[in-house]
Parts: C-alpha cells; sequence; structure tokens
C-alpha cells in the first residue's frame, strides 16, 4: 500500500523546486534536483507513465527548456557566435526536453480520455435519472388530476383547483402536451363552475391553452391560430378534439358577453334609481291618506 505521507513528501519536493525556478539559482542544480525527484517518483509510482508523473515530467522538461534558452543568450551574445555550434549537452538536453514533455503530454492526453468517458458515463446516468423523474412526475400529476376530479364532482371546486394548478406546476416545463391540454380544460372548467366574479376572462385563459397544446400534440407544430372571440368561426379543423374545445371556447364568450351586458343592465339602473326615487316621492304626496298609486301598492322602502 502506497504511502501518503510519501507522496505528500514527493509534491513538497516539487513545489519547492516550482518556487525556485523563477529565482536566481543555477537551473543545472535544478535539473539534478529533478532527476533524483523523477527517479524517487517513478519508483513510488511504480508506473513512468501513471498520471500523477505527468507533474514531474512537466517541470523537468521546463527546466531542460529555460536550460537551452539561457544556453542559446549566451551564444548570440558571444563575439563568435557564428563559429560556435550546439555541444553534445545541448543535444542531450534537448532531446530529454523532448522525451519528457511529451511523456507529460502523453500523461495528460490518456487523462483527459478517461475523464471524457467518465463524463459522458456520467451524463447517461444523469439522462437516465432524468427520464425516471419525468415519469414519476408525470405520475404524481396524474395523481393530482383525478384527486381533482373527484373533488370537482363533489363541488368542491376550490381545492378541485388546487390540485389542478399543482399537476400544472410539475407539467408546465415538460412536453407531454397531452396532459398539459387536459389540465388547462379541467381547470378552466372548474373556474366556471366555480362562478366567481370574472370567471369567464380566466377560465377562457385556460381553455385557450389547452386548445394550443392539444393542437401541438396532434400536428407536433405550436398554434399560430387565432383565437379570439371574432375569428373563432373563420377556424376550420378537421378534428373532433380541437372541434369541442372551439365550441367551449365559444360558449364561454357567450356567457361573458351575457355577463357584460347583464353588468350593463344593474349599472344602468342603478345611475337611474335617484330619479325613480324622486318620483315615487312626488306621486306619494298626491295620496298621502294611502298607500297606492293609481291602484298600485307601494311596498319598496322609500
Amino acid at each position: 500500500m502506497k504511502s501518503k505521507k510519501k507522496e505528500k513528501s514527493l509534491i513538497k519536493e516539487l513545489d519547492a523546486i516550482r518556487s525556485l525556478k523563477n529565482e536566481s539559482i543555477d537551473l543545472r542544480e535544478l535539473e539534478e534536483k529533478m532527476v533524483k525527484l523523477i527517479e524517487k517518483a517513478a519508483q513510488y509510482y511504480q508506473d513512468q507513465l501513471d498520471n500523477n508523473m505527468a507533474q514531474f515530467y512537466f517541470e523537468y522538461g521546463s527546466i531542460l527548456v529555460q536550460i537551452l534558452e539561457q544556453s542559446q543568450d549566451s551564444v548570440e551574445n558571444s563575439l563568435n557566435c557564428v563559429e560556435i555550434s550546439r555541444n553534445d549537452r545541448e543535444l542531450k538536453n534537448t532531446q530529454l526536453a523532448f522525451e519528457n514533455l511529451e511523456a507529460a503530454k502523453t500523461i495528460i492526453r490518456n487523462r483527459l480520455d478517461k475523464q471524457n468517458i467518465e463524463m459522458y458515463k456520467l451524463q447517461e446516468q444523469l439522462q437516465q435519472i432524468r427520464s425516471r423523474i419525468n415519469e414519476t412526475e408525470l405520475e404524481m400529476s396524474l395523481i393530482l388530476i383525478r384527486i381533482g376530479d373527484l373533488q370537482t364532482w363533489r363541488e368542491d371546486y376550490k381545492d378541485g383547483l388546487l390540485n389542478f394548478y399543482a399537476a400544472l406546476d410539475i407539467l408546465k416545463n415538460s412536453y407531454n402536451y397531452k396532459e398539459l391540454s387536459a389540465v388547462h380544460f379541467k381547470i378552466g372548467n372548474a373556474i366556471l363552475l366555480q362562478n366567481d366574479n370574472g370567471c369567464e376572462k380566466l377560465s377562457l385563459n385556460h381553455l385557450e391553452q389547452s386548445f394550443r397544446f392539444c393542437y401541438q400534440q396532434l400536428y407536433n407544430k405550436e398554434c399560430d391560430l387565432d383565437l379570439s372571440e371574432k375569428n373563432l368561426s373563420k377556424i376550420i379543423l378537421d378534428n373532433d378534439l380541437l372541434k369541442m374545445l372551439i365550441e367551449k371556447i365559444e360558449d364561454t364568450y357567450i356567457q361573458l358577453n351575457e355577463v357584460n351586458a347583464c353588468q350593463k343592465e344593474i349599472e344602468k339602473w342603478k345611475n337611474s334609481e335617484p330619479i325613480l326615487q324622486q318620483e315615487i316621492q312626488y306621486l306619494g304626496k298626491i295620496s298621502r291618506q294611502s298607500n297606492e298609486i293609481n291602484g298600485i301598492q307601494i311596498k319598496r322602502k322609500i
């Protein structure tokens, strides 16, 4: 079993050489230290191409390159630079530098290949996990929808809508257009049944979404149809389900228009009520001894 203490000692020596490399120190002295350190590292890791050997080869190769660069500078500064050629040591250092840097490159390339393979496997695993999560989320949304159906059947529209909305929250980022269409329809229908103020407009929003998701499920493309009230009669469809959804939207618009018309009449009556009260009071003065006006019993409180 490899000693972690021994490995830490090797890394510590390597870090010390790295720090000395940038200082004014004899590079040949560092070269000798690196040779000894590489021997110790190879003996410890028991494999010259071990992943951890790359950093030792790289530092050794870098030191050799620096030595060659210094040697080249001294040659260029020499008065007899044209006649001076590289000596055997420089050639040896060049070869050693290439060998060590190539060894470091080979190790790092192998490491990258392995890491890429590991990443690909992890991506596959993540995709499988994501797929299982999607399946579980779909199951949960279907359960919530069924609970919402039951509560709606019992006329508990508030709790039914809470479960429908919870199912929609799960499905909203999915591509399950069939279930998205279904839950939007159920929400729109439950809102109408709840019959709160403004329910028609809110219901229409969900019914239109239901239509669009259903269209996308059937034709595998986004729905760009104009679903405004004035344009509904112009839409030609060859699918019974889509036709049913259009009819539901049309009926909801009719209901909305009836509500709006009724509200206008109420507002009109409210605005005219003070005048009506004045007329009744005036007629009441004509027959103070009777609670009748022209034979009509006045029961309204003035």
